[in-house]
């Protein structure tokens, strides 16, 4: 079993196809241990019956519940993760901890969390971050303890869309490779393969994950615009405040709460925040440096 935020489960399937793809994409989400507790959820994937279709179209349940009814195949991949997510930033809040909607890699001094909508660019300097060196901590669902004020180590593969495959496939050996039929939507990549490599395929390093919750140090809003300008500014507490507020992960329907709202408070007063708007990413991974250098602690306030 895989476990994700506390969340274990298995994915079982008659098409070796899917088990294969499942096994070589989840291998940072560890193994389970054995629980004495609630079992594992047990995921089935199943091609649907149909006239000699191409491509295949899957049925994906969870114990035997419909989870989706029909999803092509190119989608597979993606969607199952959405659903694990979503059960994972569940799992974190029924924990009394916060789920955050970011990338997070750490620098010398700690966690560099970067939170987003989707389409913000997070995902992409997250794997670029990591794919330069930096150690690889969480993505999507970066999990924040309240008292600490770490993040917690977070094993799902990064997913990345074609322009952000054109841009990172140079370092990536993996993304210079045909993906299955299974990553028509967007390209997976586990963390531990972020390590760098040329395009001529030298070897280099090998991709650094934590085991190990890290310190929130500083946090970063970064937003893709095409059309400029590019802009890296600081953000006062309040404003940090209330942009992390949106990228807390829950129920679209429920407010954020009281205890939820504290602990931000805590976070936001302690670390500083910043907006990054970029048109270029070698410009903003230069913007965050700095951020990730071994000789430039960062400012904390009380």
């Amino acid at each position: 079993a895989f476990d994700a935020h506390g969340v274990t489960f298995t994915i079982t399937s008659s098409d070796a196809d899917v088990v294969a793809v499942f096994d070589d994409l989840l291998v940072d989400f560890g193994s389970a241990p054995p629980s004495q507790g609630t079992p594992p959820i047990r995921f089935g994937v199943e091609a649907t019956p149909a006239d000699d279709s191409d491509p295949t179209w899957y049925r994906v349940t969870a114990d035997d519940d419909v989870v989706y009814a029909s999803l092509i195949e190119g989608s597979l991949v993606s969607h199952l993760l959405m659903n694990v997510n979503a059960r994972a930033a569940a799992a974190c809040r029924d924990a009394a901890t916060v789920p955050l909607h970011a990338g997070t890699v750490a620098g010398a001094f700690g966690a560099i969390v970067l939170p987003g909508a989707s389409h913000s660019g997070k995902t992409t300097i997250t794997t670029a971050l990591a794919a330069g060196g930096h150690l690889f901590v969480a993505d999507e669902v970066s999990r924040l303890d309240p008292d600490r004020l770490t993040i917690t180590p977070y094993g799902k593969p990064v997913a990345l869309r074609s322009a952000s495959v054109e841009l990172l496939a140079p370092t990536i050996e993996r993304l210079r490779r045909p993906g299955s039929r299974f990553e028509i939507d967007e390209r997976f990549v586990p963390p531990s393969e972020l390590g760098h490599t040329t395009a001529g395929g030298a070897s280099g390093t090998t991709g650094r994950i934590t085991v190990e919750p890290v310190e929130v140090a500083a946090i970063v809003f970064p937003r893709f615009d095409g059309s400029g300008p590019h802009r890296f500014a600081p953000l006062g507490p309040a404003e940090t405040l209330e942009r992390l507020m949106q990228c807390t992960l829950g129920d679209a329907s429920t407010p954020v709460g009281a205890d939820v709202f504290r602990i931000l408070e805590r976070l936001v007063r302690a670390v500083p925040g910043h907006e990054l708007v970029y048109t270029d990413l070698d410009a903003a991974l230069a913007e965050l440096a700095p951020l990730m250098a071994a000789d430039r602690p960062l400012p904390r306030s009380t």
